[in-house]
């Protein structure tokens, strides 16, 4: 089924987590379990804000202000994104 945005959500979420191949499922719980214990929503936090709360370019800065620099913090970015994504993902199975 193609994406439709105006169509039911859930149900395209559904039709993606089906499609899944049970090793990605198997890494999704990992991440929820780690991610769900006290000690590993500390852990998630803390890289949430020094990575994805902080931005990639900083204006007028000699250091920062490099195309290699915003490459890296996105890099940082899309690690702990993957981590939410997954931890999101398995909360809906069943």
């Amino acid at each position: 089924m193609a994406f439709n945005p105006l169509g039911n959500i859930k149900e395209q979420a559904k039709e993606q987590t089906d499609k899944l191949g049970e090793q990605e499922r198997d890494l999704d719980k990992l991440v929820f379990r780690v991610f769900t214990s006290e000690d590993g929503k500390k852990l998630l936090d803390h890289y949430i804000k020094h990575t994805v709360d902080k931005p990639s370019f900083i204006p007028l800065s000699k250091e920062w202000n490099t195309d290699a620099y915003g490459y890296y913090r996105e890099g940082q970015n899309s690690i702990i994104r993957e981590f939410q994504i997954r931890k999101k993902r398995a909360a809906n199975y069943k």
